[in-house]
């Protein structure tokens, strides 16, 4: 899975990118910074658990709480997820996401019984599960990105 972001919103992004690869022979450096920058990005996000835009996730139900015992951090009980988020740099590119299997369905949220029914007749997941999205890029993410690719077309 790998993050969306709203149409246009990379604009000013891409058109930098688009410069920096007309001026440099080895982009990989600078997309390895990017990607490294966003990674941390989105590590912070899961520690303060909130979104790219600033906003706190959705607390945990308390029939979660009472399953697990404890409130505990959310998306980092077993820290799987957490630990599944990198990136992947490329020539003219950089890849942030993950692999891990229910991934999709925290970033974007699912209903009660969207994904069929147990064995026994159960539904899955066995409660609506609000989105706590932890891929993207805000605001002050792009203008990361813009300083980084700035710092190598001056240096191109």
């Amino acid at each position: 899975m790998t993050f969306t972001v709203r149409p246009g919103g990379l604009d000013a992004i891409e058109s930098a990118l688009t410069r920096l690869a007309a001026r440099a022979d080895n982009l990989l450096p600078a997309m390895d910074e990017i990607g490294s920058q966003m990674l941390q990005r989105t590590q912070r996000r899961f520690e303060e658990q909130q979104g790219p835009d600033g906003s706190d996730w959705p607390a945990l139900s308390p029939v979660t709480v009472k399953r697990r015992g404890d409130a505990g951090p959310i998306l980092r009980i077993s820290g799987d997820l957490y630990r599944s988020v990198s990136y992947r740099p490329g020539r003219d590119h950089v890849e942030l996401g993950t692999n891990w299997p229910y991934a999709r369905a925290l970033q974007l949220g699912i209903l009660r019984g969207a994904s069929g029914r147990t064995r026994r007749g159960g539904p899955i997941p066995w409660g609506t599960i609000p989105p706590r999205p932890f891929l993207g890029i805000s605001d002050d993410d792009g203008a990361d990105v813009l300083d980084i690719i700035q710092h190598y077309l001056e240096g191109a």
